[in-house]
């Protein structure tokens, strides 16, 4: 419960939190937070229709399949119930493959909402030519037109990759003045990349620029005091300085 309080995602892993601020500084504030689904509640009814049975399950297979697809923290958070009485429990929408979250729905206050089924087509697609993996138990029970659960599969370091892209962008791009700079990840291996930790590398590249924004800070109010110290020093010996004698 420790590492769960200190991070917004469910997964409990910071990087994740860490990235979605830098894509909000990159003006990305379309990202944000999906709850994730509930198991259904106890039913007081003696007997249920058909289809009462069949939503209870696609939702209890929905909430099973999500977490399923997000690191094990997930699943040991979302089994405890120590965590009943907090906030609803959320993932960082980069958790999703971009292709999957360009399907959200927007509402008039532009919040986006994941699609409740996707077409199978598109998992498969996605799993043949990306690093996500849909199979056939991400399938909708009794679903007729091969629909599937959208899952929150999409790796930590390629969601990383993505903001460094889209900072490389501005960068490049007529107001690159105010574009935020930092190194892109050092470590790649074949076509894939390898998971360090970028963030705690532009940490470090974030706190030595401070560093020297700091030191040249510290530089200019000597230099304006020394000029200051000097005009004095001119007034005092020029006698424009020194008290009246009445």
């Amino acid at each position: 419960k420790e590492t769960r309080r200190h991070t917004k995602c469910i997964c409990g892993n910071s990087k994740y939190d860490e990235t979605m601020a830098r894509l909000h500084i990159l003006g990305k504030t379309e990202y944000g937070y999906f709850n994730v689904p509930a198991s259904p509640k106890p039913s007081s009814a003696k007997r249920m229709n058909k289809k009462d049975k069949q939503d209870r399950h696609v939702q209890t297979k929905r909430r099973e399949r999500i977490l399923a697809a997000l690191p094990a923290h997930a699943r040991t958070v979302a089994n405890d119930d120590s965590y009943s009485n907090e906030p609803k429990l959320q993932y960082a929408s980069i958790h999703i493959h971009p292709k999957l979250f360009d399907l959200c729905h927007i509402d008039n206050r532009n919040h986006r909402r994941l699609p409740h089924s996707i077409p199978y087509s598109i998992g498969l697609d996605l799993t043949k030519n990306t690093v996500c993996t849909f199979t056939k138990a991400d399938l909708i029970p009794n679903s007729k037109d091969g629909e599937c659960f959208p899952i929150p599969n999409y790796p930590i370091s390629n969601a990383f990759e993505d903001a460094i892209t889209l900072e490389k962008k501005m960068v490049n791009s007529p107001f690159n003045d105010f574009a935020p700079i930092v190194s892109p990840p050092s470590t790649r291996s074949g076509s894939g990349i390898t998971q360090i930790n970028e963030i705690a590398e532009m940490r470090r590249e974030l706190d030595q620029r401070m560093k020297t924004i700091e030191h040249m800070l510290s530089l200019v109010c000597i230099l304006l005091w020394k000029a200051r110290l000097q005009k004095v020093v001119s007034r005092h010996l020029s006698g424009t300085y020194w008290p009246r004698c009445e």
